[in-house]
């Protein structure tokens, strides 16, 4: 039934960004062609791996066979869900998945390098609520402050790429905190020169494991699967990866793209 309400997704999506003024969507041609397959030993490392995209996209990573190590840094452990079918024992056993538990309260942009040296990509799947953070200040404290750190302990580290995970309308001038914050942030980050920086702005998120209704309901509001942006990550950290292999040296550029939701449904139907 998914695979029969794409072309009706995507349909509305389009809709949906015509009248809100978004940015064009990526042509798809030119990332998935951007460079030839080549084999790959990526490390990555991912913050916000407990919240609803992580959780989905830590199993995609080490699920690929460009991926050689997956380093989540959070206040508390991940336990990978049975159900996408990787053996979390044996990836830490292997040394293969690392988890790094830290007090982020604690963490500035110095002491945060540790974490990012000798990585390709940084995944921040940041994010919270003002009702969860309990104030405007705790969900700008998480949602900004927290997320312009660690990009700038990446940068500091020379990562390559990252990639953040912000939102559908997000406005450093909306009038509205949860859009605007989330601009504010995007706009920051994008401005730290990275090679490659992936900001992902898709519609409402369909959380795994939500209720027939839940999903149904924000299907309508032109919802995203948290399976779907995972997948539309990975490939992008990967088709980038070649991009910046195939660039002759000394001739690296500072590339930003902005995903909004007909490209993630494109992106996430690329299988390695």
């Amino acid at each position: 039934s998914r695979m029969l309400s794409w072309p009706f997704r995507v349909w509305w999506s389009i809709l949906f960004f015509l009248f809100f003024d978004y940015p064009t969507p990526l042509s798809i041609h030119s990332i998935i062609m951007a460079a030839p397959g080549s084999k790959l030993a990526l490390r990555a490392v991912v913050s916000g791996a407990t919240g609803a995209t992580g959780r989905c996209l830590v199993p995609e990573l080490l699920k690929s066979p460009s991926f050689s190590e997956v380093t989540v840094i959070g206040r508390k452990r991940l336990t990978i869900d049975p159900a996408f079918e990787v053996n979390q024992s044996k990836e830490e056993s292997g040394g293969r998945l690392k988890q790094v538990i830290v007090n982020f309260d604690d963490v500035t942009a110095e002491n945060g390098v540790d974490h990012f040296k000798g990585r390709d990509v940084y995944f921040c799947c940041l994010g919270t609520t003002r009702r969860k953070a309990g104030s405007a200040e705790g969900f700008r404290k998480i949602d900004l402050d927290l997320v312009v750190k660690l990009a700038e302990s990446a940068r500091a580290a020379d990562v390559p790429h990252t990639s953040l995970v912000s939102s559908m309308g997000a406005d450093a001038n909306s009038y509205l905190l949860y859009t605007q914050t989330k601009g504010e942030a995007d706009d920051t980050v994008a401005k730290m020169g990275f090679a490659h920086t992936s900001i992902w702005r898709p519609g409402f998120l369909i959380r795994r494991g939500a209720s027939s209704f839940e999903r149904w309901f924000t299907w309508l509001l032109f919802g995203t699967y948290t399976e779907t942006l995972a997948r539309a990550m990975l490939t992008d950290a990967v088709k980038s990866a070649e991009q910046r292999a195939s660039w002759p040296a000394g001739e690296e550029e500072k590339l930003v793209r902005h995903f909004s939701t007909p490209t993630i449904l494109q992106l996430a139907e690329f299988r390695e």
